[in-house]
């Protein structure tokens, strides 16, 4: 009977192992470093710097990255004026990386359709 519980313990650290390699597996898969996300429009001039932002998103109810999500970014100067607006689309892990850019004022603003984010690349070529 004794050999029988040391034969269960084992079985129980063989699991606990396995699943503990998956889990950090899992975890090694999704933090990998992101991909630039895919830029649509740009308004401006904003590239040529060394600067970059790179920034992963999360919904504050759901606590989900918002993966695959249209935004747009507003950069400002220091009299709080628009520089420059660049439209884009974060990556699967919702990671947002724009490079080469000046170091500004950013604001960051997610779409909950693709419609609505077609729309203002339109009214902000217009202008």
């Amino acid at each position: 009977m004794h050999l029988g519980k040391r034969t269960n313990m084992k079985f129980h650290r063989i699991i606990i192992t396995i699943l503990v390699a998956v889990v950090f597996d899992s975890c090694a898969t999704t933090m990998q470093e992101p991909c630039e996300s895919e830029i649509f429009a740009v308004k401006g001039s904003c590239f040529g710097c060394d600067e970059f932002i790179k920034v992963q998103f999360f919904d504050k109810d759901t606590k989900k990255s918002l993966s695959s999500r249209y935004f747009s970014i507003l950069l400002v100067s220091d009299d709080e004026k628009i520089v420059s607006t660049i439209f884009g689309k974060s990556d699967e892990n919702g990671w947002v990386y724009i490079k080469n850019i000046p170091a500004k004022k950013y604001l960051i603003f997610f779409y909950d359709d693709e419609e609505s984010f077609r729309k203002d690349i339109i009214t902000e070529n217009k202008n």
